[in-house]
C-alpha cells in the first residue's frame, strides 16, 4: 500500500493494480495480515485525518495507528467529571442500554415478520419489551416504574436479561445449516459467532478511531467502567449497533452468502486429531495455518475446552467485508452528518452541559444512529 499523489494505492506482490482511491474519500483503513504500507502512505492517511486499524489475516484486531489526539483538553475534563458523577454516568448509560435494547427489540420483531409461526420469537418479544419499559420507568407509578433502573448495576442487570431473551431465540432466527451453539466470546465458538464478533470488533474499531479524533479517551467510559487496557467509551458506543450487525449476519447466513467451508480454526494449544493429524493456532509462532475444516470443530463428543478460535477463511473474510461496507454505506453511519457522528456530537453536547442541562440533553440523543421510539421517557 503506498501513495501516489492524493491517492492511495494498493497493489499485489508481483505490482499488478488492486486499487487506487483518493485518500479524501477514506474515512478509515482496515489492514489484514502482512501488508506493508508505505511512511508515505501512512504519513498521507494521517494527514487526512483516517485512522487505519491493523487486523492479523484471521481478523484478530492487532492495534490502531491514529491521527494525533486533539487538543481538546476542556473536553476530555467534562468526560472524567461525567465518569466520576453517578447521576450522569447513570443517565448516560440508561440511554445507551435503552438504545441497544430498543434495536434488538427490532431485531425480534423483524424476524417476527419473517417466521410469523415461530413460538420461541412470539415469547421473546413481549420479554424485551418488559424490559424496555422498565428502562424507561421513572415516576409515572407503574409497575415498570416501581422496578426501574435507579443505578448502573440496575441497568448492567437489565441489559443482561435483554440479552439472555434475545440470544436464547438468536439461534431460532438462524434458518442456515452453520451451527449456532449460543453466544460465545474470546474465543467465539461456531461460525455464527465468529461472525459475530468479527463484525462487532470492525464497529469498534471505526468508533474507537472516531473517539480519540474528537479528543475523547477511549478507555473512560460510563456503561463500561474502567479497566485496564479496555477502550470502555468505544464499547458505550458499540452497544446499540451491535443489533445492526446482528441483522447483517442474520441476512448473510439465511441467504447462503456463507457456507461450513467458508470457516477454519485457530487452537490455543495443539490438538491430536483422530486421524493421527495435529492441528496447531494458524496464528501461533510458526505461522502454520489449520484449514481445518468444521466437521472436525464440532465433533458429535470432544472436549468442548480443545476447540479454538472459529475464523472465517480469507476469501470468506473478503466477502464479509464487502457484505460490511454495504450495511455501513446504506445505514449512513460514516462521514458528516452520519450516525457515528450525531452520537458524537450529542454526546459531547451532553457532556458540556451542566447536569440539569445534560439530562435534556439526552433526551434527543439517540444513540446507534436514531429509529424506533424516541427516548423522551429515559430522564
Amino acid at each position: 500500500m503506498r501513495k501516489r499523489g492524493g491517492r492511495l494505492v494498493v497493489t499485489a506482490r508481483d505490482h499488478t493494480l488492486l486499487m487506487e482511491i483518493p485518500t479524501r474519500q477514506l474515512t478509515a483503513v482496515a489492514v489484514f495480515g502482512g501488508v506493508q504500507i508505505t511512511t508515505q502512505a501512512m504519513t498521507e492517511l494521517l494527514d487526512g485525518g483516517v485512522a487505519v486499524a491493523l487486523f492479523t489475516k484471521n481478523g484478530r484486531l492487532k492495534g490502531h495507528l491514529v491521527p494525533a489526539e486533539s487538543k481538546n483538553v476542556s473536553l476530555r475534563m467534562r468526560q472524567y467529571e461525567a465518569h466520576l458523577s453517578e447521576s450522569k454516568s447513570l443517565a448516560i448509560g440508561r440511554a445507551i442500554v435503552h438504545a441497544k435494547v430498543r434495536n434488538q427489540l427490532e431485531t425480534i420483531q423483524m424476524q417476527r415478520s419473517n417466521y410469523p409461526e415461530s413460538i420461541p420469537l412470539q415469547k421473546a418479544e413481549p420479554r424485551i419489551r418488559e424490559i424496555l419499559d422498565r428502562l424507561e420507568g421513572e415516576s409515572d407509578g407503574s409497575a415498570a416504574a416501581a422496578a426501574a433502573a435507579d443505578d448502573l448495576d440496575a441497568v448492567r442487570g437489565l441489559e443482561g436479561a435483554a440479552a439472555a431473551a434475545y440470544f436464547g431465540v438468536f439461534g431460532e432466527m438462524n434458518r442456515s445449516s452453520l451451527p449456532f451453539e449460543g453466544r460465545s466470546k474470546n474465543p467465539p465458538r461456531d461460525p455464527v459467532n465468529s461472525l459475530l464478533s468479527f463484525g462487532y470488533m470492525l464497529v469498534l474499531g471505526e468508533l474507537r478511531g472516531l473517539v480519540e479524533a474528537i479528543g475523547l479517551d477511549p478507555h473512560i467510559g460510563f456503561l463500561h467502567r474502567l479497566q485496564y487496557g479496555r477502550p470502555s467509551l468505544a464499547l458505550d458506543l458499540l452497544e446499540p449497533y451491535r443489533a445492526n450487525v446482528d441483522r447483517l449476519v442474520l441476512r448473510c447466513i439465511n441467504t447462503r452468502i456463507f457456507q461450513p467451508g467458508d470457516f477454519g480454526v485457530t487452537l490455543a494449544r495443539p490438538v491430536q486429531m483422530a486421524d493421527g493429524g495435529t492441528l496447531r493456532d494458524a496464528d501461533d509462532a510458526h505461522g502454520t495455518d489449520t484449514g481445518a475444516p468444521i466437521p472436525a470443530l464440532f465433533p458429535a463428543a470432544g472436549d468442548r475446552n480443545a476447540r479454538g478460535r472459529v475464523v472465517l477463511t480469507p476469501e470468506a473474510l473478503k466477502r464479509y467485508l464487502m457484505e460490511y461496507e454495504g450495511m455501513v454505506r446504506e445505514s449512513g453511519w460514516r462521514g458528516s452528518g452520519g450516525a457515528f457522528d450525531r452520537d458524537l456530537e450529542g454526546l459531547c453536547r451532553a457532556l458540556r452541559s451542566e447536569e440539569a442541562t445534560m439530562l435534556s440533553d439526552l433526551v434527543e440523543l439517540r444513540f446507534g444512529g436514531g429509529g424506533g421510539d424516541a427516548v423522551s421517557d429515559l430522564v
